[in-house]
């Protein structure tokens, strides 16, 4: 049988904090390492398992890889994602990977579109009952 990679085996075990260090370490070397890249983005991004979430470092990230198809399917997987509080919090990275989401995708581009729409939404509802 075919031996499988510890970077692939650490992420198919849910290892993330070693999967984490392993390529985080090899973007120290090469910072423009896809692989690294787009495992990390995934990891951070989507955040498989509680505390491994930082969406911060994944939209770092997603900004260093210059393939924009590459670069839609990612913010896809992260945008599907997010809750309203990150969206928020976000709220210009999700504009910029919806403009970006908009040149391969309409589809997922209004949908994600329409959670920011909602997410914005829900804010101005929340702050007009306040101010009552």
């Amino acid at each position: 049988g075919r031996s499988r990679r510890p970077r692939q085996m650490c992420i198919r075990g849910q290892m993330y904090t070693g999967a984490i260090l392993h390529y985080e370490n090899i973007l120290k070397d090469d910072p423009d390492n896809v692989e690294a890249i787009s495992s990390l983005v995934k990891i951070y991004g989507i955040g498989w398992k509680k505390g491994e979430k930082n969406l911060g470092r994944a939209f770092e990230l997603i900004e260093v890889i210059s393939d924009e198809r590459l670069k839609a399917d990612l913010l896809n997987s992260i945008l599907s994602q997010m809750d309203t509080e990150e969206i928020l919090e976000f709220e210009k990275q999700v504009s910029d990977g919806i403009d970006v989401l908009s040149q391969y995708d309409n589809d997922n581009s209004h949908y994600n579109e329409y959670k920011l729409y909602l997410a914005d939404s829900s804010v101005s509802v929340v702050s007009m009952v306040n101010s009552m």
